[in-house]
């Protein structure tokens, strides 16, 4: 990314100091604004593309450990505290391991979302925090079988790529993954 925000960043100045020479007036922060964001957007698109192919082939109850390592790594797009989160729970078991899975999403969902025990599954959340699942969504079958932790954790995550990607096919089958791999940690008890 330093390489192409500086090259970004020599094509903004150059382009800023010949509109001032002919006296144009450009909003250099706008330019560098929107370039940032195609920047990020491209990195994140690398890195999700590497972190599907690091699935391919893997143990299912594997594919979200593998996740959440990629995660403490992630593109720029996704911030820090999800990386953070992601670190914290690698190597740690039950309990242990969700609740920094479990306090991150704090900032995206209301309060009455945590009013249950991480480890809970996710069928006992209130219909709220569970939008389209509750009904018909992608992941009401795995209702049952997901801990409310990692449920929470992975549609932040969902929520926060929604603003990262242009599709929801660019991060979906991320998404897919980690909730498959998440419910069958939980049967088996992480």
């Amino acid at each position: 990314m330093n390489t192409w925000y500086k090259k970004l960043s020599s094509i903004v100045f150059f382009v800023a100091t010949s509109c001032n020479a002919q006296n144009i007036n450009l909003d250099i922060s706008n330019i560098e604004k929107k370039a940032f964001i195609d920047v990020n957007y491209e990195q994140c698109l690398h890195w999700i593309e590497l972190t599907n192919n690091a699935f391919i082939g893997k143990n299912k109850l594997r594919v979200f450990n593998i996740g959440l390592t990629k995660i403490s790594v992630a593109c720029t797009g996704l911030p820090m505290q999800f990386k953070i989160a992601a670190k914290e729970s690698l190597g740690l078991k039950g309990i242990a391991k969700l609740t920094p899975l479990y306090n991150l999403p704090k900032s995206y969902f209301s309060e009455i979302c945590f009013e249950s025990s991480p480890d809970d599954n996710a069928k006992s959340l209130p219909h709220i925090c569970l939008g389209d699942d509750f009904i018909d969504g992608q992941f009401t079958s795995l209702l049952p079988s997901i801990d409310i932790a990692s449920y929470l954790f992975i549609k932040s995550i969902e929520i926060k790529f929604s603003t990262i990607f242009k599709r929801k096919e660019e991060y979906n089958r991320f998404i897919l993954n980690m909730m498959l791999s998440a419910a069958l940690n939980r049967e088996v008890g992480w």
